[in-house]
């Protein structure tokens, strides 16, 4: 088994070596984005279920013929559901799916942004993204975390015979489309980047 970056338990940083990542400092304007005008700030309509979970199919679409298999909302493995040690519920992986060509497990969180109406709604979806123990950071350590524990059981549930797979937690965003500045221990790529950095990966696995 190979740990992608030796992503850590803490908030320490990970090393990003793909170039198609979002980095750090995102590069187009909040307002330019979800401010519309005056009337949208005062809106409080939540955001539905659904948007997300167009979003994650909207991933699933994107790596068909590239990953197989390809699981949205995974919770369980078997016998075993995806607790921490104090049993708490670490929630559904929102995309696992395992790249023949790097050799990659993909543990993807997916975080939409586009749909965010307002700049304060945007600015709360990018906070989402690494701020506080419910943040996608935070969700996606835990469940990465979890599949390391229960490595030789994941494999086995998703009849994955392939020996030294890699285990790569990500984040997938709908669009680069943030003014924002922050760092996370996970790599970050777009939608529309995906294919490209699961490409680049598989490049750099058959260097070593």
């Amino acid at each position: 088994m190979h740990l992608r970056s030796s992503v850590p338990p803490s908030s320490a940083i990970a090393t990003q070596r793909n170039p198609h990542l979002v980095r750090a400092t995102w590069s187009v304007s909040i307002w330019a984005v979800a401010g519309k005008n005056d009337r949208d700030e005062g809106s409080t309509e939540p955001r539905t279920r659904g948007e997300g979970e167009n979003f994650e199919r909207r991933i699933e679409s994107t790596l068909n013929g590239v990953c197989n298999p390809i699981l949205r909302r995974v919770h369980s493995f078997g016998d075993l559901d995806l607790h921490d040690a104090d049993g708490v519920d670490l929630g559904d992986i929102d995309i696992l799916a395992f790249d023949p060509s790097s050799q990659s497990l993909y543990i993807i969180e997916a975080k939409a942004l586009i749909v965010a109406r307002t700049p304060r709604e945007l600015q709360n979806e990018v906070s989402n993204i690494h701020v506080g123990e419910h943040s996608a950071v935070e969700r996606l350590r835990g469940r990465y975390e979890w599949v390391l524990q229960n490595y030789q059981e994941v494999l086995e549930s998703l009849n994955l015979t392939v020996t030294d797979i890699t285990v790569v937690p990500l984040i997938v965003i709908d669009a680069d489309l943030v003014s924002a500045r922050f760092e996370s221990p996970f790599d970050i790529v777009t939608l529309d980047s995906l294919v490209t950095y699961m490409q680049n990966d598989s490049k750099i696995s058959s260097q070593h």
